[in-house]
């Protein structure tokens, strides 16, 4: 017994080791893994020694110009580059990279420079336009060079003064969540930025100096992936390099349907029409369904949908289509063609929409007109606050209770009829946010509705809020007068009226809204072409002089 038991304990022991050693290898590998992420999502890799060789094999086209090997910042030779001025020209490197935020909406730069000659206005990643591109500069702050990083929409993010030893350079831009980094030495900078496109190469340099170890990322390093590359810690306003990302509501929402579809695949169409393309490459279109008509999705592909239709036939439909224009066999159909009525009304482009709109705006005038007329009829559903006196059985005296406090103030003595305003205001606030700025319009009025303010760094946050705070109150305001005045009963048909007008008013506003805007693009197109026919030369044939319009100013 004793061999076997021996035998079972080594088996055991053994069994321990390899467990053991396994963990120690999954840990080693982890620790292996997060120690090479600086290779996660690297585009191009220059290491300068000399020479415009880019390791990644991304590209193989860069060049330097007026440039020359130089001492590395560790004193090695020739592991570096030195930027010349010659022929009034600075030396570059000039790569085929595309560094647009249509390309790569994340990008993180990180370089070491050492300026020879510090001056202000001289270029370091060059695009175009400093300010609008994506681009890395020098600009004078009191006749001192400091750092300057083009932020697009958002103007320009200053950085410290520039000095003439080796530094290290961080450049961070995230344009789904319109921010950008600046990263020197030690110290993180941060700002707002949306970036216009430019052109689709970038060059570096621009100066009379240095440059090392240039690596181009295809998105948003963290901290400590910038501490390894920087040799050190960046702890000075560490806390400003988080980016905080905004959620992508219209993939979110994109997501949502597409599952809401893979789960009912069975539709019917609730639109007069619904349009079939072919199942390989959903371009041609080859039939069409009506409403009442059923499909069935077999197949769910990038973006579009192959479904079975009229017995075997297959087709393709886009996800959007089939949420918005079919309805699962397990749905009634009411609320999608509530849905559907709601997006036609809302859409301007249609005759009907605008007839319709037409009719409401006459509503619309009539609630205005007989305000007060339906407003008294509301009113008189209250009933009268009545008590009898506290004498004997033959004192039959009535008094009438005393006004509570809403009952002193509503209703309003002045500016009656401000409850028709409400979806005015909604409508306004609205479509001028859109226009100021669409992008983050839209991510508030998805994502960022909150009864406390949260993550809000543009002034358009703030305009929204403030929005809609005053339309919550007018709403609270406008269910405490209704009840206070009409009672219960006439309160409630109050309420329900003036929102009903309300929504009218916000359609109205909607249209009247779309309606400036295209009378200002005619006026505006009638203007440049006045313009254009005034701007023509004309030679007097008096007097030789070429002048504009349709009499010579010199002879007459």
């Amino acid at each position: 017994m004793l061999p076997i038991v021996a035998t079972q304990n080594l088996f055991a022991m053994m069994k321990y080791l390899f467990v053991l050693f396994l963990s120690l290898f999954v840990f080693s590998s982890a620790t292996t893994a997060q120690v090479d992420s600086t290779s996660v999502g690297l585009v191009a890799s220059f290491p300068l020694d000399g020479s415009a060789t880019e390791l990644t094999g991304h590209t193989s086209k860069a060049t330097l110009t007026h440039a020359e090997p130089a001492d590395d910042r560790g004193g090695a030779r020739g592991k570096a580059v030195s930027f010349k001025f010659e022929k009034n020209v600075y030396g570059r490197l000039n790569t085929p990279i595309n560094l647009n935020p249509k390309s790569y909406p994340e990008i993180t730069v990180v370089f070491w420079i050492k300026f020879e000659q510090l001056a202000s206005r001289l270029s370091v990643l060059d695009m175009g336009d400093k300010k609008k591109y994506r681009a890395l500069y020098t600009i004078n702050d009191d006749g001192n060079p400091i750092w300057g990083l083009g932020c697009g929409k958002e103007g320009e993010m200053e950085g410290p003064r520039i000095t003439a030893e080796w530094t290290f350079v961080a450049v961070v831009y995230d344009q789904a969540n319109k921010a950008a980094r600046l990263v020197v030495n030690n110290q993180v900078y941060a700002a707002k930025a949306y970036c216009y496109e430019s052109r689709n190469n970038v060059s570096f340099g621009g100066f009379s100096g240095c440059f090392d170890e240039l690596k181009i990322y295809n998105r948003v390093l963290s901290l400590q992936e910038l501490e390894k590359l920087y040799g050190s810690s960046i702890d000075v306003d560490a806390d400003d390099y988080p980016i905080y990302v905004k959620e992508d509501f219209k993939k979110e929402k994109a997501l949502a349907q597409r599952a809401e579809l893979d789960s009912l695949r069975e539709r019917v169409v609730v639109a007069d029409e619904l349009n079939i393309f072919d199942s390989e490459t959903h371009k041609a279109k080859i039939d069409f369904l009506t409403s009442g008509d059923s499909l069935l999705i077999t197949e769910m592909l990038d973006s579009y949908a192959v479904v079975r239709f009229k017995g075997d036939k297959l087709g393709s439909v886009s996800y959007d289509n089939l949420f918005d224009y079919t309805r699962s066999v397990h749905e009634t159909g009411l609320a999608r063609q509530v849905s559907m009525a709601l997006q036609d009304l809302f859409d301007f482009t249609k005759l009907r929409s605008w007839i319709i709109v037409g009719l409401l705006l006459v509503l619309l005038v009539l609630a205005f007109r007989f305000f007060y007329q339906i407003d008294n009829f509301f009113m008189r559903m209250k009933k009268d606050k009545l008590s009898v006196a506290s004498g004997g059985k033959a004192d039959n005296s009535v008094v009438e209770n005393k006004p509570s406090v809403l009952e002193r103030v509503f209703p309003l003595s002045k500016f009656r009829k401000w409850p028709l305003y409400i979806g005015a205001i909604i409508a306004t606030l609205v479509l001028g946010t859109l226009l100021w700025d669409k992008h983050e319009a839209e991510w508030f009025l998805n994502k960022g509705i909150g009864l406390l303010p949260g993550h809000y760094d543009a002034i358009v946050h703030w305009v929204l809020y403030g929005g809609m705070w005053l339309v919550l109150l007018m709403v609270i305001t406008l269910f405490l007068e209704s009840f206070t005045i009409a009672g219960p009963l006439g309160g409630s048909l109050r309420v329900v009226y003036l929102l009903l007008v309300n929504f009218i008013m916000l359609v109205v506003t909607f249209y009247l809204f779309i309606l400036v805007l295209i009378i200002l693009a005619v006026m505006f197109g009638l203007f440049l072409l006045s313009s254009m026919g005034s701007g023509t030369k004309y030679r007097c044939t008096r007097c030789g002089r070429i002048f504009y319009g349709d009499h010579c100013p010199n002879c007459g």
